[in-house]
């Protein structure tokens, strides 16, 4: 009599890989840096320029956050853009804001007619000339508005 002792493979579940050996009996967390969601995946994948995962076991990568960026496959965090800098979502690299604009997480902001800025900023500021011209202009202007409706 012929006998035959099959044994039942279980897939790895998401997250989880053989590390590219087949038939073998232990499911891996993919490491940080990695993912994959399909179900008897061999392989974890290293997350795109632009993502992350930063636990093991994962089943996607997860996108940068605007004002952050990942130049790198396979990271586990992404690096906040220096002060005056911006980027969108799932990006490789930060922008700087050029000058009469700031930077506002994720876009570059024009600054209005009174204030101005140096490239690189993360505000506008209004000189103080312009200041004391501004409101020395108004006190002026109220002044004549005054005297003419009083003569």
């Amino acid at each position: 009599s012929n006998t035959t002792n099959a044994t039942s493979c279980t897939l790895c579940p998401s997250g989880h890989s053989t590390l590219g050996q087949r038939g073998q009996s232990i499911c891996l967390p993919c490491n940080r840096g990695s993912a994959t969601s399909a179900l008897g995946s061999s392989f974890c994948h290293r997350c795109l320029p632009g993502s992350y995962s930063d636990v093991y076991g994962s089943q996607v990568c997860t996108s940068c956050p605007g004002g952050s960026y990942q130049p790198l496959s396979g990271s586990w965090n992404c690096t906040q853009c220096t002060p005056g800098s911006v980027s969108k979502p799932a990006s490789i690299e930060c922008k700087i804001c050029g000058e009469n604009t700031y930077a506002s997480i994720s876009d570059c902001i024009s600054c209005n007619m009174w204030s101005s800025s140096k490239a690189g900023s993360s505000a506008c500021t209004q000189p103080s000339w312009r200041t004391g011209a501004l409101i020395g202009g108004l006190i002026g202007v109220i002044l004549i508005l005054i005297g003419t409706y009083i003569y």
